[in-house]
């Protein structure tokens, strides 16, 4: 028959088992965490290659709108491309 102390020896863990455990999971993180930063980068990616096609989608809807003249921005006021006239 076991003894109360020995059953008390068997659940208490070591300082070596601990320093496994820690060990064990920062070979996991370090092989993890370039894994994570690819994943970040495509969807960073991802979201600019959205961004400009709502721009380019804005951009066709507002020619439609306008004749099939697409506005452009000079000095801070919207004109429509039709309109500008270049000075040399």
């Amino acid at each position: 028959m076991a003894t109360h102390a020995s059953v008390r020896q068997a659940r208490e863990v070591t300082l070596v088992e601990v320093l496994l455990c820690v060990g064990i999971v920062a070979i996991l993180l370090s092989i993890l965490l370039p894994s994570v930063a690819g994943v970040r980068d495509a969807a960073r990616r991802t979201v600019s290659c959205s961004n400009l096609r709502q721009i380019y989608s804005t951009f066709g809807i507002y020619a439609n709108d306008s004749d099939g003249r697409y506005p452009a921005v000079i000095e801070g006021r919207m004109f429509q491309v039709g309109d500008l006239v270049w000075i040399g």
